[in-house]
């Protein structure tokens, strides 16, 4: 969250505004996501009368984790919007919905207990009611900075809570961005699967392009987008049984100061990589060791 300034005291930052319904809802749609996949991948492992197949594995993925998962994404896109400081008031603009909270009036900053949907902060008023919004971001240091910065009391405690903590760190050290998401699933999904596509076209059809040359150009591509859909589908799952881990570690991490939290961060994803990549490889050195 990277601060717009238009003079020494004013500031505008990138945020999202979340009723609280809202914001639980969202958060349980993001969580049943994240959360199907090791349950998804279980079912992949121990089923075995009947096994489940390549289009009953897609379809479980993208009914128990894509569409919660873009439902929450479209939720919080629609909550979008920015919080601008000024000397005197915080101006919170959401779509349609503009109000000007008096900084004099904020008497506490209140962390989430969960980043989900993802970290943020409730505004504790002296009146003893809370803002109707709570404020998210990926990092909500920056605006709590501005906010301390303008005199609000319990800033320096709220920086310290182990959910900002743990959001900083992640934005900071453990977030893919979509260049390398392309790169770890959908792109080395289409090595693998070329391997395992070229084993099968020799076995089943004698070369590479037998299929090809015996029923046409489509059932040939057909068979690869198979192969491909069904293993970039697979090291998503298998992933997923190295991030949960991971992700609690780095949790618990926060909890002990963002310099322990920062040192954990690297190691654990360090592990995932090294755990994704070699695991990969060595699933099919095994397939192919048979």
């Amino acid at each position: 969250m990277s601060p717009r300034t238009t003079d020494h005291d004013d500031a505008t930052f990138a945020a999202s505004g979340y009723p609280l319904a809202i914001r639980l809802g969202t958060g349980l749609l993001l969580a049943a996501s994240a959360l199907s996949l090791p349950v998804l991948l279980a079912r992949v492992l121990l089923a075995n009368d009947p096994p489940m197949t390549p289009p009953v594995v897609l379809r479980a993925f993208l009914a128990l984790s894509v569409l919660p998962a873009l439902a929450s994404l479209v939720l919080q896109r629609a909550l979008r919007g920015e919080v601008a400081l000024d000397r005197e008031n915080v101006a919170v603009r959401v779509g349609g919905y503009h109000v000007d909270v008096p900084i004099a009036s904020i008497a506490a900053i209140e962390p989430w207990r969960l980043p989900l949907p993802q970290a943020g902060f409730g505004l504790r008023l002296a009146s003893g009611k809370r803002f109707a919004l709570g404020l998210g971001a990926d990092d909500p240091m920056p605006l709590l900075a501005a906010l301390e910065a303008r005199g609000v009391p319990t800033v320096e405690a709220a920086r310290r809570h182990p959910v900002l903590v743990y959001a900083r760190t992640r934005q900071r050290l453990g977030r893919l961005g979509w260049r390398r998401t392309l790169l770890k699933y959908p792109l080395f999904g289409a090595m693998v699967a070329g391997v395992l596509f070229n084993a099968h076209q020799h076995i089943a059809y004698g070369g590479l392009l037998g299929q090809y040359y015996l029923e046409g150009a489509w059932p040939w591509a057909r068979t690869f987008l198979v192969y491909w859909s069904t293993a970039t589908i697979y090291m998503v799952l298998y992933a997923s049984a190295w991030r949960w881990p991971a992700e609690i570690v780095a949790w618990l991490a926060s909890h002990r100061g963002e310099a322990f939290a920062t040192r954990v961060r690297r190691v654990v994803e360090w592990v995932c990589r090294i755990a994704y990549y070699a695991g990969v490889g060595l699933v099919l050195a095994l397939r192919f060791a048979d």
